[in-house]
């Protein structure tokens, strides 16, 4: 069953662009222009990880995080911030991690392969 991955982002172009590598990278992708309908997504599907742009309409990506974090949404799903500016806010936000825009395909895609593979073994580890 193929990873799923949920990328929330407001400009149109870039969205596409991310959902349009992570489908060819062989995952299932889910996508949110704005923060209101991330948590909406983020409560009823079940994902593997999140990269969430931190500016957003409706609701800021600090603010989706932040109430995720308190419904209890996000489980052990690794949230990723896509920002232009590697901000020190963002790590202390909570996010799991930064990828910074504009993105380099190669680096981006090995990214998310060695994010879900870490989850993976992670759950390996738990189990036994």
């Amino acid at each position: 069953m193929p990873k799923k991955i949920l990328v929330i982002e407001d400009d149109e172009i870039n969205r596409k662009f991310f959902v349009s590598l992570l489908k060819e990278g062989g995952y299932e992708v889910v996508e949110a222009a704005d923060g209101q309908t991330a948590i909406e997504l983020i409560a009823k599907e079940a994902l593997s990880l999140i990269f969430m742009d931190i500016v957003l309409p409706k609701m800021s990506g600090y603010e989706v995080l932040k109430a995720c974090k308190e419904k209890g949404l996000l489980g052990s799903t690794k949230v990723y911030a896509l920002t232009a500016s590697a901000e020190s806010e963002v790590g202390e936000a909570g996010f799991d991690g930064i990828i910074t825009k504009p993105v380099r395909v190669r680096e981006f895609l090995r990214t998310v392969q060695e994010i879900l593979h870490v989850r993976e073994e992670e759950r390996e580890a738990r189990r036994n």
